[in-house]
Formats: structure tokens, sequence, C-alpha cells
């Protein structure tokens, strides 16, 4: 990540309501939750690096618990615009 998009994140996360609890239900798959498990473990470990072998396993089902939470948390509109941010 660079350091403006870094800088934007730790913004982002200091804007009042941040801290604010979100209820959001989901029913997933164990393989999912497992999956989500280790790529969380992984970035956690190795700077962020996560085996190709692990994305490509569930990606499909990855992308849309994303766009799920985002949704549910009403912020898909702020994650397209910090997407569009790191495209320029």
């Amino acid at each position: 990540m660079s350091d403006a998009t870094t800088a934007m994140f730790s913004t982002l996360l200091s804007v009042p309501g941040m801290n604010e609890q979100v209820k959001v239900e989901a029913k997933i798959s164990r393989k999912l939750v497992l999956m989500l498990g280790e790529v969380i473990a992984r970035g956690l470990e190795n700077g962020g690096v996560v085996p190709d072998a692990i994305l490509r396993a569930s990606e499909a089902e990855i992308r849309e618990f994303r766009a799920q939470m985002l949704e549910k948390a009403g912020m898909t509109e702020l994650d397209g615009n910090i997407r569009s941010l790191r495209v320029k």
C-alpha cells in the first residue's frame, strides 16, 4: 500500500462514527469461514502475503461476502470512492 493510501485509510478510520457497532448477519459456508480465517491470519503474519491458491479457491465467495458486508454496513459508496482513488 502506498503512503498516500495508508494515510487515507488512517484518516477514514478516525472519522467520527467509525467505531459505532454495525449488526451484520451472514450465513456463509464453513469452507469460506476457514478460508477467510486463513486469509486474515496470513495477512497478519506475513505482511499481507496470501498465497494465490487460497484466494483462487474461494475468490468468488470472498468477493460476494465482502460486498454483502459493505452493503450491510452502509459503506458500499465509500468503498467505491476509495477504490477509484487507488486506481488514479
